[in-house]
């Protein structure tokens, strides 16, 4: 979604040369979306882009994860 907005916007170049944090500094300070803050689950919702996990957030990642681990040790 960010590239063909990019292509749409002229940025082609420009895309391919900057680095994540450039283009999130960018992005936070000179583009306005309807969200209340660019975290993943509003910008997802907002570009309408399907979550492929049940997974509910951070917190319950974590929890699966340490799970994971502890019974992986055994």
């Amino acid at each position: 979604m960010l590239r063909k907005a990019a292509a749409r916007a002229g940025w082609q170049t420009r895309w391919r040369e900057c680095s994540t944090r450039t283009l999130y500094w960018y992005v936070k300070k000179a583009v306005r979306l309807p969200t209340p803050s660019l975290k993943l689950k509003e910008l997802a919702d907002y570009f309408a882009i399907p979550r492929l996990a049940d997974i509910g957030g951070g917190l319950e990642a974590e929890m699966i994860f340490r799970q994971l681990v502890t019974t992986s040790k055994t």
